[in-house]
């Protein structure tokens, strides 16, 4: 998905400021080390789904957006109809500015 350009670095900036609450929320509550929770982050099948403007997680708060990633890492994997946020007016308005 094609986002205009001020539209695809407000995406960036708000999905990059999740990462790094996820990252710094793994070292705290799990006490991992920085590189695995790095590691867990980006390789977890949470990121791929915050990677996609479609899916409307890169505008919900990193608690929300962090119970998927507990889950995924406890379970081994994400529900996929968990991981779905509905789709709200704002993802709506990205969606059609492909």
């Amino acid at each position: 998905m094609k986002l205009p350009d001020d539209s695809q670095a407000e995406f960036q900036n708000m999905k990059e400021e999740t990462v790094k609450d996820l990252i710094a929320r793994l070292m705290d509550e799990r006490g991992l080390t920085m590189v695995e929770a790095f590691d867990a982050v980006y390789t977890s099948r949470l990121f791929e789904k915050l990677s996609n403007p479609k899916t409307g997680l890169f505008f919900q708060s990193s608690g929300y957006v962090y119970s998927f990633l507990d889950s995924e890492l406890k379970a081994g994997h994400v529900e996929e109809d968990k991981s779905t946020v509905v789709s709200t007016a704002k993802s709506d308005n990205i969606a059609k500015s492909d």
